[in-house]
């Protein structure tokens, strides 16, 4: 099975499973912590109108970043470099991530696509986890206190921005070292072949 496809597949699990959870546990979405129900008051239709929309966008995304993205290579000393000549085609200003959008969009979009799943993902199987605790009675007070004092109220949010900033830097330095694993076997190959001539 391709790579993009099992990773469409366990968004399309996680989805089902939170949705499957929620109905068990709150047919009348009193317990639902999702923004659409729990502030502006609407129901399942427009649930599983979001749900729909994010699985037809994770469909295409994890097609592109597993399938379709093609690694940059480019032959240079590290991952600044790297990520300076990716995103503005000059390896000298990697300063210019933190305040400039980038001229080459197809491997910003590919390293959002990245971020997005991951932290998504993420975020999701936290939501999945409270169900079942939920489901099984299991004891929530303490986690209850941690997840108010220190998570806003909401661990899973935390959870997809601090995996998908992780992510983020986990994608630029997994396209380094394939670049530079291509370019290292382009030299021995290009040795291989100078010494048989």
């Amino acid at each position: 099975m391709k790579k993009w496809l099992k990773a469409f597949i366990v968004c399309v699990v996680l989805a089902l499973a939170d949705g499957g959870l929620t109905l068990y546990n709150t047919p009348d979405l009193s317990m639902e912590g999702n923004p659409l129900v729990a502030r502006f008051h609407l129901g399942w239709g427009a649930l599983i109108t979001v749900n729909l929309i994010f699985l037809v966008i994770f469909f295409f995304a994890c097609r592109f970043i597993f399938e379709r993205y093609q690694t940059r290579v480019f032959d240079v000393p590290n991952t600044r470099s790297y990520i300076s000549q990716l995103f503005y085609n000059r390896p000298d200003k990697f300063i210019w991530s933190f305040y400039r959008l980038p001229k080459n969009w197809t491997p910003a979009w590919a390293c959002m696509c990245y971020a997005g799943y991951f932290g998504t993902s993420a975020g999701r199987v936290v939501v999945v986890l409270e169900w079942l605790a939920i489901t099984f009675h299991v004891d929530m007070s303490g986690y209850n206190r941690f997840r108010t004092a220190y998570c806003f109220g909401r661990l899973d949010i935390v959870v997809v921005i601090v995996v998908s900033v992780a992510s983020i830097f986990v994608w630029l330095r997994k396209e380094y070292q394939k670049s530079a694993e291509q370019i290292a076997n382009a030299s021995a190959d290009d040795l291989r072949k100078g010494m048989t001539n």
